[in-house]
């Protein structure tokens, strides 16, 4: 008896939650404890952030070491999970929210590090999907299809905007916005590729039924 085989829809998302547990939540809890074991006991600490030295009371440990783990990681988080970009941009309509409601306090970097990942969840649900229609696992609707091919013309459209609309020097500084976008071009694709592959094989089953008739 095989044993039932996980669908790429399932661990996608998985897989997309646990390396942002692995970069953000780790990381946070790890600055925190350097924090409290160089206090010594004392309810504030010395410490520096960027150039800057600032001194810090206990309470204020855990939000300064989320702040600067989301800052540091924030470009490679917001690129694995650039689609989450079109829900962000909903989020000044999204924060009266209540779990939102303290994440208009943070700066962009670090809250789009917290948010991305939950926004991007339907597009990594979405390319999984693909990946099981492309290896006949799942049968898709038309729907997923059609979403998919346009959010891939779409990538394709933005990445060729910022890959020959900006300057040398603006890409050096948006290099990262650039490889989230090929990253995304390239997962979507699986889409427009199940698509064709459908069309292709109704192609040849009419075909064949065809000459069987003949």
């Amino acid at each position: 008896m095989k044993a039932a085989r996980i669908p790429f829809s399932v661990l996608f998302p998985i897989g997309e939650l646990a390396v942002w547990a692995s970069v953000i939540l780790s990381q946070t809890t790890l600055t925190f404890y350097g924090l409290n074991h160089a206090a010594h006991g004392s309810e504030v600490v010395a410490t520096h952030f960027g150039q800057y030295g600032v001194i810090l009371p206990r309470n204020q440990w855990f939000f300064f070491s989320l702040q600067t783990v989301t800052m540091r990681q924030s470009h490679i988080i917001s690129a694995i999970n650039f689609p989450g970009m079109l829900i962000d941009s909903f989020m000044p309509l999204l924060s009266s929210w209540r779990p939102l409601r303290y994440l208009p306090y943070l700066p962009m970097d670090s809250r789009r590090a917290l948010t991305l990942p939950i926004f991007c969840l339907p597009a990594w649900w979405l390319v999984g999907r693909g990946i099981d229609g492309l290896l006949g696992r799942k049968y898709l609707h038309w729907a997923a299809l059609l979403t998919g091919s346009v959010l891939f013309v779409l990538f394709v459209v933005v990445l060729l905007g910022f890959t020959f609309g900006l300057s040398a020097a603006d890409r050096a500084d948006s290099h990262w916005i650039l490889w989230g976008l090929a990253l995304w071009v390239l997962a979507f694709a699986v889409l427009p590729i199940v698509w064709l592959q459908r069309g292709l094989r109704w192609r040849i089953s009419r075909s064949g039924t065809k000459s069987i008739s003949a």
